[in-house]
């Protein structure tokens, strides 16, 4: 899983769900794009050790605009603008550490020490302490659907060959992106 499927995970977790993690790729390649990434982050904020200069929410809204020469959907934008220190608090709390970033046209930006394996290690860590099991080198290879055509689970194939996963309550895909999916 990179961030976005770590982050699922983590939540539902959170809110009581059991958590199977599905991950195609072995433990030590674990994480995607996420995990070669160097994850710098930018958000609204006070001036403060890693980011020495503030960012109000209204001009990191600007910036995604005129980044997106406008086309950005900006109702979505609000989401993220109006949200996005909450997640470096969430991650604050899951035990990221931050270093300053470098600057860039938008500004400063923090980075996980580490970067983004250490991000995707820190989130991992999280789930396994939490009791998480976490299929490595496994592969969703079909949905399985009932006779109305809800989702119930997905099929895998494991290492051991190919298994049925039924699913209480929901299943999250987060598949990574297509230049990934080999």
């Amino acid at each position: 899983g990179g961030i976005a499927g770590l982050s699922a995970a983590i939540t539902a977790m959170h809110d009581g769900a059991e958590v199977i993690l599905i991950e195609k790729a072995p433990k030590l390649q674990r994480g995607g794009n996420s995990a070669i990434a160097d994850a710098q982050i930018r958000y609204p904020h006070e001036p403060d050790e890693y980011c020495p200069t503030g960012q109000t929410k209204e001009d990191f809204f600007n910036a995604f605009v005129k980044v997106s020469r406008g086309r950005a959907n900006k109702e979505l934008i609000r989401v993220i603008v109006d949200n996005a220190a909450d997640v470096v608090d969430w991650l604050n709390d899951l035990g990221v550490q931050w270093e300053k970033g470098y600057p860039n046209v938008a500004g400063y930006r923090r980075q996980p020490v580490g970067g983004g394996w250490q991000l995707i290690d820190t989130l991992y860590k999280h789930l396994e302490r939490g009791g998480v099991h976490v299929a490595y080198e496994t592969a969703a290879e079909k949905l399985l659907t009932d006779r109305p055509g809800r989702v119930v689970g997905v099929r895998v194939l494991e290492p051991e060959g190919y298994t049925d996963i039924k699913a209480r309550g929901g299943l999250i895909l987060a598949c990574g992106r297509l230049e990934a999916n080999i």
